[in-house]
């Protein structure tokens, strides 16, 4: 499947109060009101080891760079069993996750912060990219958890994170079936995925926007 779930790490947005709602941070006594617009940093699972830095001239910035002799930490995708995991290698003292000091190694997810340097915190949380389309050979064969019906190479599907699909036929995908009842459009049926609750979406989502916190 083409489909990926891709962890972030995204830059903490500061507009005269800090996420814990007073005028400083009891672990970075000088850590600025400012807001900061830039990039997340993305971390895939095919990335590897990902290098990246506090870049002081871009506000509060966490950026990817080439080797671990320009980084302050390492990151990585973890996967296990179901859930993803942002792995954190630490190259630096002073390194903090959720306000306590960091392990040499560590494992983050999202809504986790961490403060590479005095300045620079940022939130993990997780983008889906959901699949949509024909199925792949390994999903065909499984069931619908909606309808029961396995699904055919034929068909079409949406496929939850968790790898769960549900059909998604529509005029688009099916011109030949002319009757919407005939057509199997059980992913318009369901809001969440009926194996593991989760949010059902034909475009990226985050699972929780850092931009939320006040």
């Amino acid at each position: 499947m083409d489909s990926r779930t891709l962890l972030e790490l995204h830059p903490a947005v500061f507009t005269g109060k800090t996420p814990l709602g007073s005028t400083d941070l009891p672990w970075c006594e000088s850590q600025p009101s400012r807001e900061v617009s830039s990039l997340p940093l993305v971390v895939g699972a095919d990335d590897g080891l990902v290098w990246a830095k506090a870049d002081e001239g871009a506000g509060g910035c966490i950026r990817e760079v080439t080797s671990p002799d320009e980084a302050d930490a390492g990151f990585c995708f973890l996967a296990l069993g179901r859930k993803n995991y942002l792995g954190l290698v630490s190259l630096r003292s002073g390194i903090l996750v959720n306000g306590a000091p960091s392990l040499s190694f560590a494992v983050l997810t999202t809504r986790d912060s961490i403060l590479l340097r005095p300045g620079h915190l940022a939130y993990v949380t997780t983008r889906v990219n959901p699949f949509v389309g024909r199925p792949p050979d390994d999903l065909q064969g499984t069931k619908c958890r909606f309808c029961g019906i396995p699904i055919e190479k034929s068909t079409q599907v949406v496929v939850c994170v968790c790898g769960q699909p549900f059909h998604h036929e529509t005029s688009e995908s099916h011109p030949e079936i002319v009757s919407e009842q005939e057509r199997l459009g059980c992913f318009d049926k369901v809001k969440k995925c009926l194996t593991c609750g989760k949010d059902l979406a034909l475009e990226p989502f985050l699972l929780w926007d850092p931009g939320s916190v006040e």
